[in-house]
């Protein structure tokens, strides 16, 4: 998403097969161990507010750049009943 977006990202691959799920750097980005997980190096908040569980990061994305979710109320919440 956030090539579509146009926003600089690294990707970093996290390999379940050798656990690296469970790695102390993976787990201070995302505690629960979910995948994918982001970290947003702009937030709009003091800290940053992205729950790195899917769908969450890519939720906060559309919100924090006002794409891909409509501001109204009743359409925000139809596409959230399709992504969640």
């Amino acid at each position: 998403m956030q090539q579509q977006l146009g926003l600089p990202y690294r990707i970093i691959v996290v390999n379940i097969g050798r656990g690296d799920e469970f790695r102390p750097e993976f787990l201070a980005i995302s505690p629960n161990n979910q995948i994918p997980a982001i970290v947003d190096h702009t937030p709009l908040a003091a800290v940053n507010p992205c729950p790195p569980s899917s769908p969450a990061p890519f939720s906060y994305l559309a919100k924090k750049t006002g794409r891909f979710c409509p501001t109204a109320l009743r359409g925000g919440y139809e596409v959230a009943q399709w992504v969640f």
